[in-house]
């Protein structure tokens, strides 16, 4: 293990979690020169597992197994939702991938862990069963607007808006 640095300058350390022993690695202006913030995630990674014993997770906050289970199962299965895409289009952003590596990563299975044993723990801490878990998945999708407040309430809004003037004090959306 490294020894921690005696002193930190105050604007000068960022902590990173690290997850391998539940620990807080902290690092001052002179491990971030080593680090290069604008280095790629793999050499970054790289220097934290060398360095620190860092065990990456196979999937963003894969760490949690309700996370991962929410965003691996749950959004893709029942809405549609591939949080990857949103991922991905920062790195092309941010120049760490290309447009063709996210579309060949997205093209591999989104559920890298086990999903059999994954919902067996889900379901036992939240005491469901598999079947009630099916029906849940399977219920009919609500919107917004299907709920009674939030729609009174933006109609209220509507109608206030258009007799007092206040341009640009309350910018709330009256679409739903």
């Amino acid at each position: 293990d490294k020894e921690e640095p005696k002193h930190y300058d105050f604007y000068g350390y960022i902590y990173y979690s690290v997850t391998s022993s539940h620990k807080i690695v902290k690092f001052d202006e002179a491990s971030l020169e080593v680090l290069n913030l604008k280095a790629n995630k793999a050499e970054a990674a790289a220097l934290l597992q060398k360095e620190y014993n860092w065990e990456p997770v196979r999937v963003k906050h894969g760490e949690s197994i309700w996370t991962r289970f929410y965003q691996c199962h749950i959004l893709p299965t029942r809405f549609g939702i591939d949080k990857r895409k949103a991922h991905f289009s920062n790195f092309i952003l941010s120049g760490v991938m290309t447009r063709d590596e996210a579309l060949a990563e997205l093209s591999k299975p989104i559920y890298l862990d086990d999903l059999e044993n994954d919902k067996k723990i889900i379901f036992k801490r939240f005491g469901i069963s598999a079947a009630k878990f099916d029906e849940l998945m399977h219920v009919p999708k609500k919107v917004q607007s299907d709920f009674k407040t939030e729609k009174a309430l933006k109609e209220t809004y509507a109608k206030i808006r258009k007799v007092l003037p206040l341009k640009g004090l309350l910018k709330v959306s009256t679409r739903h």
